[in-house]
């Protein structure tokens, strides 16, 4: 065992009883001979509770009090400490309901609509978070969506400096036409099979946010054995600030900066949109234009223009403006007159009236918001173009777009302290831990592609401090393996991913061949939801199938070849496309990759390429959007992975 491992397990062990007690906290108010019962706000009306597993129930009321929990034919009962609070453990039930669930003392409470089947905690930042409304199918999904026995609480986002002992507020809602847009798209899909699958209920338990490290949702204890997060810690405890303020102050600027963009005029004052305004000494970029091409701050608003040239014939009639894809919010003229305005990822398309359209030169100008460093006008292979109804005017907006920002206000930035380390774990998971659960599907990763040896300790860390503040040993734990993308470098972040499943009981989604290349927040979310369910089929139920593509099991040399060896080939390997094997590449000692040819022989793949007589690494799938064809006969692709030949001996 490593050092830091050590370290990490002593830290959990010196600090243990105060951080498990920490948990069951209901409120911050002082324990006295006349509180009322209370009972932690998780608990409520249509709520999930674990089947096969000792539930743990808590809350406060008066010191020394007797509070009886019962529900279907289990009663426990626990007494009040000193300081009011209590904690019952409900003996294991079967899956079933709905039954009512009663909680006495001096005073009683009853919820009501409680079922007994599967309870998820999912969490992630953006993809996990992801709605269900705005997912590919998602009319047909939602319309189809009675599915009463799925149950979903999402987790107030909070943020704090210490851990917390209670939600804010907390209401299960029951999954039907009239809920399931607003659950998670990735946990819906994944609970509508679960469902289909065993026959129980479902409760998912959802703390996302989008745009987070994993070390925000991480405790100091786990963080504390990572060197590289000493200073921030030590900043954090010298600190006396109210995140809980500052965060509300960053709403505020938020809002603020959106009027800014929605109602600023300070541009159109100067007429940059109109037709005669002077760009000549504008900055020139081919389209598409991103932040980056542009050297956009984190935060900015960017006018672009582009000159048309449209014949006599084209002049008063109706055209449609295609800009191809556009994030993350524009407001798009024609000849100076406002056509359209979109916030958010897609499409742009815009009617252009005919009394705008003129034979020669006309200007298109967008006055584009860019956020997080990812504005972008275009994308891709899009084929921008301005056309008519009648096949008449087809000009592609292809090639040079003038691009200035100078015209703009500096947008302010707030400190946005759901990134601080520690913060979201106390907001978000130390109020809900211990709640019974099965298992934990984590969608994240983005937040720190920037750092993979970093997550190569972190999300473990995350990982090991979880299940030891649930108390439940090692429950499953199911990541969601980013997929392919042509804009972000995540292959080493990808290997950090692969690397957690070290620890027992954590499972990896390989999903590399089922986003979108070309969007940050793929929309088709059910073939994750349904890839993750086929992962906890294995990893969390035990069932004997092919639950996950071909994974890489060492490597040896052959003449002039490697030979890589795989397990989980299911039915045995094969290409998606029935072609060559495509995706592998091969290193010689002086360091460079060359492409290589390879040749699926039974369990193992054998890789050459002509210009490396002696190679000695291979890697697969080693791309941002890499084109790899490598599956089990069951259709699940093999996972990235490099690896080196093993030290001679």
């Amino acid at each position: 065992m490593n050092a830091p491992c050590i370290r990490f397990i002593l830290c959990l062990l010196l600090s243990g009883p105060v951080l498990a007690a920490k948990s069951y906290y209901v409120s911050s108010v002082s324990g006295n001979s006349s509180a009322p019962l209370q009972v932690a706000r998780i608990f409520a009306d249509n709520m999930v509770l674990q089947q096969q597993l000792e539930n743990p129930v808590w809350g406060r009321s008066a010191p020394g009090a007797l509070v009886r929990v019962k529900l279907a034919t289990a009663t426990t009962e626990a007494r009040a400490g000193v300081d009011g609070r209590w904690r019952a453990l409900l003996p294991a039930l079967p899956a079933g309901g709905p039954y009512e669930m009663s909680v006495s003392g001096p005073e009683s409470v009853v919820f009501k609509n409680v079922m007994v089947g599967e309870v998820w905690l999912v969490s992630g930042q953006s993809n996990m978070d992801f709605r269900l409304s705005g997912a590919t199918g998602a009319p047909a999904d939602i319309a189809a969506a009675d599915l009463p026995g799925i149950r979903c609480l999402r987790v107030p986002q909070a943020v704090s400096r210490t851990p917390l002992n209670e939600l804010s507020e907390a209401s299960w809602q029951v999954c039907s036409p009239a809920t399931a847009g607003g659950f998670s798209a990735v946990a819906f899909y994944f609970a509508r099979e679960l469902q289909r699958q065993r026959g129980v209920a479902v409760g998912l338990l959802n703390a996302t946010w989008s745009g987070t490290p994993a070390e925000a949702w991480t405790s100091n204890s786990a963080l504390a054995v990572l060197p590289d997060f000493a200073e921030p810690l030590k900043a954090i405890a010298s600190s006396n600030e109210d995140w809980a303020a500052g965060m509300m102050n960053a709403v505020r600027i938020d809002a603020e900066r959106d009027l800014v963009f929605e109602k600023g005029t300070v541009g159109l004052a100067l007429g940059v949109h109109r037709p005669e305004f002077d760009d000549r000494e504008w900055s020139v970029a081919d389209y598409p234009l991103s932040a980056a091409q542009m050297r956009l701050p984190d935060y900015a608003i960017v006018w672009v223009r582009r000159t048309v040239d449209l014949p006599a014939s084209a002049a008063g009639k109706e055209l449609t403006l295609n800009l191809g894809r556009c994030y993350e919010w524009d407001q798009t003229y024609f000849n100076g007159e406002q056509i359209g305005s979109h916030r958010w990822d897609g499409v742009r398309e815009y009617r252009v009236p005919r009394r705008l359209v003129k034979a020669g030169r006309n200007i298109i100008a967008v006055r584009l918001y860019s956020e997080w460093s990812a504005g972008q006008l275009g994308k891709g292979k899009d084929q921008p173009r301005l056309t008519s109804a009648d096949g008449t005017v087809n000009v592609s907006l292809l090639g040079p777009w003038k691009h200035d920002g100078r015209f703009e206000p500096t947008l302010i930035v707030p400190r946005y302290f759901q990134r601080e380390p520690t913060s979201l774990f106390n907001g978000m998971i130390a109020p809900i831990a211990g709640y019974g659960l099965r298992g934990a599907l984590w969608y994240q990763g983005e937040g720190n592609a920037g750092k993979p040896r970093q997550y190569q300790s972190l999300l473990p860390a995350l990982i090991q401090e979880w299940r030891w503040h649930w108390g439940q040993g090692d429950f499953p734990f199911l990541v969601v393996q980013l997929p392919g993308t042509v804009d972000y470098d995540w292959p080493a972040l990808r290997e950090a991913q692969a690397m957690a499943t070290r620890l027992p009981n954590v499972g990896l989604a390989v999903t590399i061949d089922i986003g979108d290349p070309e969007n940050l927040h793929p929309t088709n979310k059910r073939p994750f939801g349904e890839r993750l369910h086929r992962v906890a089929r294995h990893v969390a139920y035990g069932e004997k199938i092919v639950w996950t593509g071909p994974v890489h099991g060492g490597v040896e040399k052959a003449a002039g070849s490697l030979r890589v060896h795989f397990h989980e080939t299911g039915s045995g390997l094969i290409t998606r496309d029935a072609a060559a094997v495509r995706g592998f590449e091969v290193r010689a000692a002086t360091g460079e990759y060359a492409p290589a040819e390879a040749i699926i022989d039974g369990p193992s793949v054998v890789v050459r390429a002509a210009s490396i007589p002696a190679p000695v690494a291979v890697r697969y799938a080693w791309a941002p959007n890499p084109d790899a064809n490598l599956i089990n006969r069951e259709g699940l692709p093999a996972a990235p992975f490099r690896a080196d030949l093993p030290a001679s001996p």
